[in-house]
This record gives C-alpha cells, structure tokens and sequence, in this order.
C-alpha cells in the first residue's frame, strides 16, 4: 500500500524527493535503463510534476516499448496525473499479456483508484475477471488429468508389485524402461511377456 493510500501525503513527497535524486543518478550513469525512467515518472507524479512525468513516460517508452510491467506502471502514473485515457490505453496494452491472476493485483492498485468507474476501466476489468475464470477453469481439468495420471501410476505400480505380479512387469518397471502409458497396455493386452 503506498504512502497515499495510507494518508501519509508529507511522506509520500519526501520519499519521492528521495527517490528522484537516486533515479538521476541511474539514469546519468545507465541512460537507457527504462526502469528507472518509468520510477522517475511514478515518483514524478507523486510530486505533481506531469509535464516533466509526461517527458520521462515518452522516454521510457521509447527504450521498452513492449515491456508490459513498464507500461502497467506508466498506467498507473498517468492515472495519478489524471490523465485516464493514455492510461487506459497503457493498461488495454499490457494487461491482457499479464497472468490471468494479475487482475487481482490490479484490482487492489491505490494508483488505479481514480479510474475504476471509467467504462474502459470496467470492460477491462471484466475481460481480466473472464480470463482468470477460463484460468481456473483449464487449470482444474489439469489437476484432473494430473490426479488420475497419478492413480493410473500408483495402480500399475501396485499390480508390478502385487504377489500376482508377471516377471517381466518388475523388470521393465525397475529399469525405467516403460512409460506409463506402455506399462499399461502391457498390462492389459499381457503384451511383453517372457517366454519360457
């Protein structure tokens, strides 16, 4: 939670202040760090700075066009500059490329207050919540097939294992030379055996 939120506002501008003078440093040293032009920016805002913020964001966009934590955190300035369109547009941009989870975060940004009744906001939103649900969803059929693969494997060890176990299932088990898959067809078309 940031110093805003917790309305800390004379914090918020020290560490700003402080910030700034670091991010100066960085950026004299290693001018084509993008990162430390989009901190620049964020601290920027925060002390109410916006053309120069605006400056920044158009350099740091320029060395990490595609970068979409960068354009998140671009959003999210631009948002406390009140300027919600170029926010949005970041936000469209960069969010879908996120984790499905993502939305969850953004959901909870202090910074993105100022736009959370803007319709864009709220389609944005949506299709966030729609892919974490798809998400979950597929994730869940995973753990599904997963679980039974497990079973499927237990229960083949079991059967090479078992006291009515063929001699041959011990040896090809042990020796890592059978799949899962082809253990099983083994087992049940009696494929493989030793003759005597």
């Amino acid at each position: 939670m940031s110093y805003v939120a917790l309305g800390l506002h004379g914090e918020s501008i020290s560490v700003s202040r402080r910030a700034m003078e670091r991010i100066e440093r960085e950026i004299a040293a290693r001018p084509d760090n993008a990162n430390a032009w989009v901190s620049g920016v964020i601290a920027l805002a925060r002390l109410g700075e916006n053309e120069r913020a605006t400056q920044w964001a158009l350099r740091a966009q320029a060395i990490e066009p595609d970068d979409p934590m960068d354009r998140y955190n671009l959003g999210c300035a631009l948002a406390q500059m009140s300027e919600p369109s170029q926010a949005l547009g970041l936000l469209e941009s960069c969010v879908p490329k996120m984790s499905p989870e993502f939305i969850n975060w953004m959901k909870k940004d202090t910074d993105l207050i100022p736009l959370h009744d803007h319709p864009r906001y709220k389609d944005l939103d949506a299709r966030g919540e729609a892919r974490l649900t798809a998400s979950q969803t597929k994730q869940g059929q995973i753990r599904l097939i997963a679980g039974r693969t497990i079973c499927l494997v237990s229960s083949a060890w079991h059967i090479c294992n078992g006291p009515t176990r063929p001699p041959w299932v011990r040896f090809w088990f042990l020796n890592g030379s059978v799949s899962a898959g082809r253990l099983c067809r083994r087992l049940t078309t009696g494929a493989g055996q030793r003759r005597t």
